[in-house]
């Protein structure tokens, strides 16, 4: 991706520092590629050294709207405050900012607004550049070359070489050793079933037998992706059931050519960090964060606008309290590509940074609805509700396996985790997710409960 040139000259002309953060696959897991470019912090106050599938609403959630609770609660006031100050970020965002796009110049654009608002408020803000690499979906994986030729559906295995190679099918079964014709695949493409071994050892098994280019077709009804641990070095793909048995089928009358498409694209994209020291040097890091890309085409003030508005207005509002933690706050990209950003922020960090990890509080599609959500942590989630049971707010505690955000890119590195939501996500994805549809006092709940859970977390050290 290319800033624009006033951009371009801005970045340059600004002070860069580096970046100081304290913070296995299967056959059938998802690629996960993240190819680093440089980490990189844009001075602001004092310079000095220094990251989409949403859950679906819990099932037994049936709350009374927010507003009738705050009326007569004790954060009232408090959060009407955090309310207007979210809604006024997140109409800025929206009206100037959207679409914010995976790795293109509008998400860029919406990444320097949110490092200026940083630096308005007084933090030391910079960002953290890394480059991704994803499968260009305008190419075709699998074709059959032939006039009028059947639809069949392919898509690229999880770690296949890049390349674009034609030639005729042969059936090798599960490609076990006895499957493979004692003369080799020289010039042939391997078509291949799903089952008894793991993805890599067909692959490697029909690539060292000559083949120019594999298949694997599911034994099972619908899609799949699958993925090896090392790259091939011959294209692979995957091919629904129902395209395996076509294609069977009309090998069964006569020889079938393919081509075979793996072509890959590199996309670059950034965080945008801020960061607060704590006041004791050994009690570790806490990160709170929120996606500000968009999928193409819609404004996504829920998904996820609502969620960079809660982060804005809490940074805001601790820019002057202390904690013992030193506190990373990140507005992720490229989220909606697979949790690019979030998952580089962690995997960019050394062991020791890693385990000095404490705690991760999320905010996603935080926008609409009645009430807040949490899923995570028991422990952190349990205390969050009770502050909101004392305190007239009406949150539950959600099923953290029914969705993916950012924080599992924390979770998987044994970091405990929260994910603050609200329950109506209706809209996320859509031409309709636009500030229309908004709950302005949902935002502000939001940021009272993470300032608590910020205030709980500190208060156990």
């Amino acid at each position: 991706m290319t800033l624009s040139i006033l951009r371009l000259i801005r970045f340059l002309t600004i002070a860069i520092l580096p970046v100081a953060i304290a913070c296995g696959g299967s056959s059938d897991s998802a690629d996960t590629p993240a190819v680093a470019s440089q980490q990189l912090t844009v001075a602001a106050v004092t310079p000095e050294p220094t990251a989409t599938a949403v859950p679906e609403p819990s099932a037994t959630a049936t709350a009374e709207p927010v507003r009738s609770v705050l009326d007569e609660g004790p954060l009232k006031d408090r959060v009407a405050r955090f309310s207007d100050e979210a809604w006024n970020f997140l109409v800025d965002l929206s009206e100037n900012y959207s679409p914010r796009e995976t790795a293109t110049d509008e998400e860029a654009e919406a990444a320097f607004f949110i490092l200026d608002r940083f630096v308005d408020i007084g933090y030391q803000a910079g960002l953290q550049l890394f480059d991704f690499q994803l499968v260009d979906d305008e190419v075709e994986p699998l074709t059959v070359v032939m006039d009028a030729p059947p639809a069949v559906q392919g898509m690229p295995l999880s770690r296949s070489v890049e390349g674009v190679v034609t030639g005729p099918l042969i059936k090798v079964g599960f490609a076990l050793p006895e499957d493979i014709p004692v003369d080799g695949l020289a010039g042939k493409v391997a078509f291949i079933q799903r089952g008894e071994i793991t993805f890599e050892e067909k692959v490697i098994r029909v690539q060292e037998a000559g083949a120019i280019a594999a298949i694997i077709y599911n034994n099972l009804p619908g899609p799949f992706r699958g993925s090896m641990i090392t790259e091939s070095t011959i294209p692979a793909v995957t091919a629904l059931q129902e395209s395996g048995v076509l294609l069977s089928d009309l090998m069964d009358t006569g020889e079938v050519e393919v081509t075979i498409s793996v072509v890959i694209e590199t996309f670059s994209s950034r965080n945008v960090i801020a960061e607060k020291p704590g006041t004791d040097p050994e009690a570790g890091t806490v990160v709170i964060g929120a996606h500000f890309d968009t999928v193409a085409g819609v404004q996504g003030a829920n998904d996820n606008g609502s969620g960079v508005a809660v982060l804005m207005t809490l940074a805001q509002e601790i820019f002057e309290s202390s904690f013992p933690f030193d506190l990373q706050i990140v507005a992720f990209g490229s989220e909606e590509a697979g949790l690019r950003g979030s998952r580089f922020y962690v995997t960019s960090l050394s062991v020791e940074e890693q385990d000095d990890l404490m705690a991760m509080l999320n905010f996603d599609v935080s926008g609409t609805g009645d009430f807040v959500e949490l899923q995570g942590d028991p422990g952190m989630s349990l205390r969050v509700r009770n502050y909101g049971e004392v305190n007239r707010i009406r949150v539950i505690r959600g099923n953290l396996d029914t969705g993916g955000s950012d924080h599992e890119s924390f979770e998987v590195h044994d970091v405990p985790v929260l994910f603050f939501f609200g329950n109506d996500i209706s809209r996320i994805h859509t031409t309709e997710d636009t500030t229309d549809f908004i709950n302005p006092e949902l935002l502000g709940t939001t940021v009272a409960l993470g300032k608590f859970a910020l205030d709980d977390l500190a208060a156990g050290q």
